[in-house]
């Protein structure tokens, strides 16, 4: 079972996890307007991205990233938000945080990746998840191989962002 972590409400961070798992969006964007750190964590080393990745909050997510948030942002467990985006089976978050720098491949402290995440899920909810996370393995393994890779429609190149994460263009947000 995944869990968050939590944090006293007491301090900025604080107040910024609370708002985000809330999603209240007016409030986390008063918070870092005001200068506090995006990446700031909570008990378990999660960050603010992290849980609104978790918790399914696309617009939270969209508005932490515009602020510098790190997609590859290390939790206790070594899992990223890319990880808590894949276990929320939301694909509009998860393809925001790859084209933000996001990376698909990395492991958790236990070997387990963001598709083996997305497996813990039940089947309804994860099948779309899959689906993209299989399309984003192929093609980064194609491109790694110097292999000119197409998107679904036949006619969009994918395009390597860096040496370990891809953006879909084909696939829009």
């Amino acid at each position: 079972m995944i869990s968050l972590g939590w944090l006293s409400e007491d301090g900025q961070g604080g107040q910024l996890h609370a708002a985000t798992r809330k999603g209240k969006v007016h409030v986390v964007k008063k918070l870092l307007k005001e200068g506090t750190r995006v990446d700031y964590p909570n008990s378990r080393d999660q960050t603010a991205l992290f849980c609104a990745c978790y918790l399914g909050k696309e617009k939270t997510v969209k508005l932490l990233l515009k602020y510098g948030a790190n997609a590859n942002e290390r939790s206790d467990n070594g899992s990223t938000p890319v990880h808590a985006a894949a276990w929320s089976c939301k694909t509009g978050i998860l393809l925001r945080l790859v084209r933000a720098g996001g990376n698909i491949r990395l492991h958790d402290n236990e070997g387990r990746t963001p598709k083996d995440w997305a497996l813990e899920r039940d089947k309804k909810k994860n099948k779309k998840m899959l689906i993209l996370l299989d399309q984003m393995y192929m093609h980064a393994v194609a491109l790694s191989n110097g292999e000119v890779t197409t998107g679904a429609s036949g006619d969009s190149v994918m395009v390597m962002q860096s040496a370990t994460s891809v953006v879909c263009p084909f696939m829009n947000l």
